[in-house]
């Protein structure tokens, strides 16, 4: 059998590369002024750009039906599926009263920020705790104020440029015409607050319960699952763990609710027959007599 020859040449291909780069060698300075632009723009957007996280929860959902049908939970049981309408669950977990709940515990619709040079972090545990006292009816938008720390004291300025200066040892007591009554936090440390700048967001508790609608993903794991799984994607994590937290305890005791009252009608109802079965015995032994 007769071998086939064949030959590489090296210097052609030498001879192309050293081409191609001497090509784009002469663009050098563009590649040196692209490197000496985006490396610094890549440091500053990773120090500067805020970071999100994303945390989740999951719920069990217990078929707790007391009325069973051997026929349907054995097909059931055969094609993996389950008799809980899940579309009914995840409703209820998006429901307005239970969301204002979480909103309400957590006072949600007050937002705290501290500023910096370039951004501001949003804090879930910031070192004045606010509670509204304007009525809900006046507040139609988002009021904002930026809070400074001094040394024995704190000034409060609203966007007309209006100023309040409140001492440490008057918060308590203090009466303004801010609508929020503050308070310092229990875990306030002077050393680590003195001369930053924060801003506060008073929103409307309806809008807040929509947004908090919008931002939580709520859905089955699988197709025939029973399992509810939750997200929250969020600057600061502590408060996105707080939410869901506070909801699937809501959500719980939403349920605890339920089934105590229905056993509660069960029971009246119970109660209703005997008293009846008892007069009716009443009277058919009076007949006799």
């Amino acid at each position: 059998m007769k071998e086939a020859s064949f030959s590489l040449d090296l210097d052609d291909e030498s001879f192309t590369l050293k081409d191609t780069l001497s090509k784009y060698l002469w663009y050098w300075p563009w590649f040196l002024l692209s490197m000496v632009i985006c490396i610094p723009l890549g440091i500053l957007y990773l120090r500067y750009a805020p970071v999100t996280y994303e945390s989740s929860a999951k719920i069990k959902i217990i078929d707790e039906s007391k009325e069973m049908n051997v026929a349907i939970d054995a097909l059931s049981m055969l094609n993996g599926s389950s008799n809980i309408n899940m579309d009914n669950e995840i409703e209820v977990l998006r429901s307005y009263r239970l969301l204002g709940q979480v909103v309400s515990e957590l006072n949600l619709d007050i937002a705290f920020f501290e500023k910096g040079n370039i951004k501001k972090t949003q804090l879930w545990n910031g070192p004045v705790v606010l509670t509204k006292t304007i009525q809900e009816d006046s507040l139609l938008n988002p009021k904002v104020y930026e809070m400074i720390m001094g040394r024995d004291h704190l000034v409060v300025k609203d966007n007309l440029e209006r100023t309040w200066t409140v001492k440490f040892s008057e918060l308590d007591s203090i009466t303004t015409n801010l609508p929020f009554a503050m308070a310092l936090s229990p875990i306030f440390d002077f050393n680590n607050h003195y001369g930053k700048i924060y801003e506060v967001v008073l929103k409307p508790r309806k809008t807040t319960i929509e947004e908090l609608r919008t931002l939580i993903q709520i859905q089955p794991t699988s197709k025939n699952s029973d399992i509810i799984s939750l997200q929250l994607k969020g600057e600061n994590y502590e408060r996105s763990e707080a939410i869901l937290n506070t909801l699937v305890r809501v959500f719980n005791n939403d349920g605890v609710l339920d089934r105590q009252q229905v056993s509660k009608r069960t029971l009246d109802f119970i109660d209703e027959r005997f008293l009846y079965l008892s007069t009716e015995l009443d009277s058919i032994e009076g007949g006799k007599q």
